[in-house]
């Protein structure tokens, strides 16, 4: 059967200020390796066949301490990069807020709407849905691992379920989180969703299927 893990990232010093990061290249904290290096130390006794991983520095870190525990040697790919979020990037919402951006007003209601200077969702997807294409339809039987970012695993889980992209929102996936899914001869199950592991939540069962 194949499996397929999508990783967040760790911590950054933008994620603990709540700051939009996008495609802004920032590097994990001290706090963010450790997660890293905890989540390494989960998959020390699972199969991966194929390591990807989106190729902002932020990732790039995360794959490169996870690979060594994996055996796997990381294949970088720009698609699997966070939503640009142009001028939006190192503010968080509150400043956002405070500045009254009528883009950011309606996309604060759950409201596709493209930052400015950005990227749109549609072409997020676009690239999302050209990776599955490439290396998760193909693959059979394989144990595949995807360190990216909230926005990419989001845009990926919706789509292998076929869930409509506006229920978006509804669904969290925080810094060094797993989510896994199943695929099955006639549908794609989600085994875990943000699955956050640290030295003090290791991953437990989410490896032992």
């Amino acid at each position: 059967m194949t499996r397929l893990f999508l990783i967040r990232h760790g911590q950054t010093a933008w994620n603990k200020k709540k700051r939009y990061q996008g495609q802004t290249n920032i590097s994990l904290t001290q706090e963010g390796r450790k997660q890293a290096q905890a989540i390494a130390n989960a998959f020390k006794e699972t199969r991966i066949d194929l390591l990807f991983s989106s190729s902002l520095k932020r990732a790039r870190q995360t794959a490169l301490i996870i690979s060594k525990k994996m055996g796997t040697k990381p294949v970088w790919d720009p698609r699997l990069q966070e939503l640009s979020f142009g001028a939006w990037e190192g503010q968080t919402a509150k400043e956002l807020s405070g500045k009254k951006d009528p883009a950011f007003l309606k996309w604060s209601q759950g409201r596709f709407v493209t930052p400015p200077g950005g990227e749109s969702l549609a072409s997020l997807r676009k690239r999302i849905r050209a990776f599955i294409k490439d290396f998760v339809e193909p693959a059979k039987d394989k144990h595949i691992a995807v360190v990216s970012h909230a926005g990419p695993i989001k845009v990926m889980i919706f789509e292998l379920l076929g869930f409509p992209l506006r229920s978006l929102w509804s669904v969290q996936i925080d810094p060094a989180s797993i989510s896994v899914l199943s695929f099955h001869k006639h549908f794609v199950q989600l085994n875990y969703l943000n699955r956050v592991i640290s030295a003090a939540h290791p991953a437990g069962e989410v490896f032992r299927k």
